[in-house]
Order: structure tokens, then C-alpha cells, then sequence
């Protein structure tokens, strides 16, 4: 009886993050400054925790002028030994690859450890110091003229790019659509598609032991990223693309269990 509802906690949680918006909102995006606190929000807070106080005395004006300046800063002293660093990774994230690709058939238990400790840093490593940053366009400054460490040209063009640059299950333009755009410009929003408050609402509320949902969380870390994360961001690539050409995306007129989030059902 617990596996099923083991089971069935899974399928529906897998079902929720599936439901993740692919917009803000159904009223059109206002213009705001970069720093977010400067954009006016519904009076909706009743007591701001003791924690969140220092909140009301920051001086923002002079945070963002900082900020600012920081980045300057950083942006002048980039070169060349950037982009030496990020082939040092490359080769460091393709070594543990290699290693572990060679040695995965292995029966010796300890090589096999050791194999799957290689693959998991290979894998780790090209998506989240590798294919993260310069997705985000951390390198397209100091690219090495050929235009793949740059944000229009890594890991695009061919399969033979992709796999070379970053083989995982995330198409990189899906990736690009969903995690650089709907995420980050709409962080802890109702549009943010990894919104993890909404996304876990499902396991929040489901009728199980607190128990037997850590079992479901720890079965769904080692399959989320092609269950779940691969198909999302693919969603949300196609979604762009219907928008480009003009094809309608309206509400999905069943209703929404989750308040404050947007299901689209695409008109082809």
C-alpha cells in the first residue's frame, strides 16, 4: 500500500512541475528598475519578520550604484586568462568524462564507484560551471574567435556541438528560453517556471508521512532532470516559437489547482 502511494505521490508531483507557467501573468509586464524593491507591490504584507527589517533601511539607490560599479570592475579586468581558466575546466569536466566512460563496466566494486563519482562530476560540472555561465553570456567578452564560449554559440549549430560542449539531457536553446529568460527575469514570480514553493505544493499537501515523502524526493532527485526538467524547457522553447510566428496561446480553460499560476494550452 505504501509503494502505490508512494507511486502515486510521484506521478502527481511530476504532474505539477509538468503544469509550470510559461507566463508572468495575464496582464502585460511593467518596466521596472534592476533593483526590484523600487517597483511598486500590492500592499498585501501584514508584519515583516524581524529577519526581513533590515529591508526597510537598505538605501537601494547606493546598493545599485555599487553594484554597478562592481560589475565595471569586473567587466575591465576580464581577458584572456578567462577564457585559458574556463579550457582548464573543460578539459578537467572531460577528463572525469572519459574516466568514467572507460571504467563503467568495470565489475572491481571500488573502480565502479569511482566510475560513477566521474560521471556525476562530468556531468555536474558541464551544466553548472560550464554550460551556466556561459549560456548566461559570462564569456561572449572574452571568446577565443571562434564563438564557442559565447552565449549565441555554445553548445548550438549541430549534435556534434552540443555533444561536445555540453551533452545532457536539456536541449541548450530550450535551456536558453527557460532558465536565462522565464526564470531569471521572473525570480519567486508566479511566472518563474522553477518556482519551487509552487512546484512542491503537491508533496506539501498530499495525505503521506513526512517519511515516506522523503523516499519520494530522493526517487524523483535521481530522474528530474529528464523527467521533468528536459520536457519543461522544451515546452517553453516551443511556446517562444508559436508566439514568433504568431500562433495564439490562450488559458487553459480547465481549472487551475494551483492559484496564481497560468496553464497555456497551445492553438496550433
Amino acid at each position: 500500500m505504501r509503494s502505490c502511494s508512494l507511486l502515486l505521490l510521484s506521478c502527481a508531483y511530476a504532474s505539477a512541475l509538468l503544469r509550470a507557467p510559461a507566463l508572468r501573468t495575464a496582464q502585460p509586464r511593467q518596466l521596472s528598475s534592476r533593483i526590484v524593491a523600487t517597483t511598486a507591490l500590492p500592499n498585501t504584507a501584514a508584519v515583516i519578520a524581524p529577519e526581513d527589517e533590515w529591508t526597510q533601511k537598505l538605501d537601494y539607490s547606493a546598493f545599485q550604484k555599487e553594484v554597478g560599479a562592481l560589475g565595471d570592475k569586473l567587466e575591465r579586468e576580464q581577458g584572456a586568462a578567462d577564457v585559458a581558466h574556463l579550457r582548464k575546466m573543460c578539459l578537467w569536466s572531460n577528463t572525469c568524462g572519459g574516466f568514467g566512460l572507460l571504467t563503467m563496466w568495470s565489475t572491481n566494486p571500488v573502480l565502479r564507484a569511482a566510475s560513477i563519482f566521474a560521471l556525476s562530476l562530468w556531468s555536474m560540472s558541464r551544466w553548472t560551471m560550464i554550460a551556466h555561465h556561459t549560456c548566461h553570456g559570462g564569456y561572449n567578452r572574452q571568446d577565443d574567435s571562434t564563438g564557442r564560449f559565447t552565449s549565441k554559440g555554445f553548445a548550438l549549430g549541430s549534435t556534434f556541438v552540443r555533444a561536445r560542449d555540453w551533452f545532457d539531457w536539456m536541449l541548450p536553446e530550450a535551456w536558453n528560453v527557460e532558465h536565462n529568460n522565464l526564470h531569471h527575469y521572473r525570480l519567486g514570480e508566479s511566472g518563474d517556471p522553477d518556482l519551487v514553493e509552487r512546484n512542491l505544493d503537491v508533496m506539501r499537501k498530499f495525505p503521506l508521512p513526512c517519511s515516506v515523502k522523503y523516499l519520494a524526493v530522493a526517487g524523483l532527485a535521481a530522474i528530474w532532470k529528464w523527467y521533468y526538467y528536459a520536457p519543461n524547457t522544451y515546452k517553453q522553447l516551443k511556446i517562444q516559437e508559436m508566439k514568433k510566428l504568431g500562433l495564439p496561446a490562450t488559458p487553459n480553460p480547465n481549472p487551475n489547482p494551483n492559484p496564481g499560476t497560468l496553464t497555456l494550452t497551445l492553438v496550433p
